[in-house]
């Protein structure tokens, strides 16, 4: 198999197999089965040759501008990465029913939650899992990691139904001209590393600091355009 295959490692398991290692393996064997990863990419690479592979999800790290579009083609200003030491993309997000709904969940730390986001512009069709990394007693926001399917079918779930994504927070690793003078207050376009949609949404830049491994962000107000 071409060594230029690249899996989005969402570990969807829609392809039929538990995680991206696995359907990789099977690809060695039979290239034609790349069909049923349905969040492949038949996009054209940077320099312009076409690409029937699957495209990682992760920062792009081409220079060519216009590796920054979502799959309707729209440009975003950057991609957000996910920090190293989490499970997933972080966010925080708080349920319609407030702390009462958390309570009576029983919500803590660990807990695998599943849901859909409501409420953020059209709203997103696909349902979030994700693993609590901390639940604030005051406000009743809770901040977790987007992990996926296969966790769900492996340690269970809590399903707190629609929720409201309050904040999205990770590391933009590759800037671009416009994006090297970060403002606070400016909201800008960005693709989530891992969206299964693809899509572009759109934010306030509340909080932004410059490390070794990039821009650390805190994004908030978020749209789904």
């Amino acid at each position: 198999m071409s060594t230029s295959v690249v899996l989005p490692g969402l570990n969807c398991g829609l392809c039929g197999y538990p995680t991206c290692e696995e359907f990789s393996a099977q690809l060695a064997l039979d290239p034609e089965l790349l069909k049923h990863c349905p969040n492949r990419s038949d996009r054209k690479t940077a320099d312009g040759s076409p690409s029937p592979v699957a495209r990682s999800f992760s920062i792009i790290t081409e220079d060519e501008p216009l590796t920054f579009r979502d799959r309707e083609d729209r440009e975003v200003d950057f991609y957000v990465d996910t920090f190293k030491e989490d499970p997933g993309p972080r966010e925080d997000i708080t349920l319609f029913g407030g702390m009462l709904a958390v309570e009576r969940l029983k919500i803590a730390k660990g807990d695998v939650l599943l849901g859909r986001p409501l409420g953020v512009s059209c709203g997103c069709p696909v349902l979030h899992i994700g693993e609590v990394m901390n639940v604030d007693a005051d406000s009743g926001v809770i901040t977790w990691c987007i992990v996926g399917p296969r966790r769900s079918r492996t340690d269970g779930f809590k399903n707190v139904g629609p929720y409201s994504a309050q904040a999205y927070e990770g590391v933009v690793r590759r800037d671009r001209s416009r994006v090297q003078e970060l403002k606070l207050g400016m909201r800008y376009h960005f693709l989530p590393g891992l969206c299964m949609m693809q899509w572009r949404h759109s934010a306030l830049l509340n909080a932004a600091k410059r490390t070794d491994e990039g821009w650390q962000v805190r994004l908030e107000g978020i749209w789904i355009e």
